[in-house]
């Protein structure tokens, strides 16, 4: 695993425990000192979800893909154009005792100007994305960190925090709220849901907790694949079970309209505690 990561152009730890891309500006991996096993989950076998010569340009499956200017199909390609450039990586900076790793990359499409940083320690990661419309009028903007959360067995996990909340169900294109008590993960989980709380996802199997805390996000996504239902989504199908999505997100109803001169700053903030 970490000589594949390593072999990406980035920077992270010898051992690819910790690993930012210079395509995507890509947080592929990172391993809390709370866990012995990775927070964020990325494809083993192929880190590439579609071919290197794909006209839109490639991308990265796994790790926390930045969703920008659009989301889903908000445009074409899916999910926006952040996740198939590179990057330009601006800065890298190790603590002076080389327990924190911050990584700082930019981009710029179409007088929309990005910057992402992506800041690792022992004991957190977090991701920044500021963007800033330098055109002369308004454009509409949907931003999301579309994270990867590496699990025990999805099946067996819960998140809180999210009862009670409004939420529209994408796989089946219905409006519904949250009801009482925590969340599992079931067949055809797609739910784009409106709360700006704090989230929790509950793993006993690796006897763990991971808080997801988020500003400039009005939503949070929900999101896992299945092969019987989603057959054209490659990778993730053959190891649906290994992660779940929860995403910070600003999209649909909630995309932004961005001034002219306007930035918006997007963080994602997760951390991690045992839970046995």
């Amino acid at each position: 695993m970490g000589a594949e990561l390593t072999a990406l152009e980035g920077v992270g730890a010898d051992d690819g425990s910790w690993w930012v891309a210079d395509h995507g500006s890509h947080a592929m991996a990172w391993q809390s000192a709370a866990s012995d096993h990775p927070v964020l989950w990325h494809a083993p076998e192929s880190l590439w979800e579609s071919a290197l010569d794909d006209q839109d340009g490639a991308y990265l499956r796994g790790g926390v893909p930045i969703c920008f200017p659009w989301f889903g199909t908000g445009g074409t390609p899916a999910h926006g154009l952040a996740r198939r450039q590179v990057w330009e990586r601006l800065d890298e900076d190790w603590s002076d005792d080389g327990a924190t790793l911050r990584v700082r990359h930019w981009l710029i499409h179409d007088q929309l100007e990005a910057f992402h940083t992506v800041t690792m320690a022992p004991d957190s990661l977090e991701l920044v994305l500021e963007f800033t419309n330098n055109s002369p009028d308004e454009q509409r903007v949907e931003a999301a960190h579309h994270t990867y959360l590496a699990v025990s067995d999805v099946t067996r996990v819960s998140i809180d925090g999210l009862a009670g909340a409004p939420y529209w169900d994408a796989a089946r294109d219905r409006r519904d709220v949250i009801p009482p008590g925590p969340v599992s993960i079931h067949p055809r989980t797609d739910a784009v849901i409106d709360t700006t709380g704090v989230v929790r996802l509950g793993d006993p199997g690796w006897g763990r907790s991971i808080t997801v805390e988020r500003e400039g996000s009005p939503q949070v996504v929900v999101w896992n694949s299945r092969p019987a239902v989603d057959p054209g989504l490659g990778v993730t199908n053959d190891h649906w079970r290994e992660f779940v999505c929860i995403e910070s997100a600003l999209c649909r109803e909630h995309a932004l309209p961005l001034a002219p001169g306007a930035t918006h700053r997007l963080v994602t903030r997760l951390t991690v505690t045992p839970t046995q």
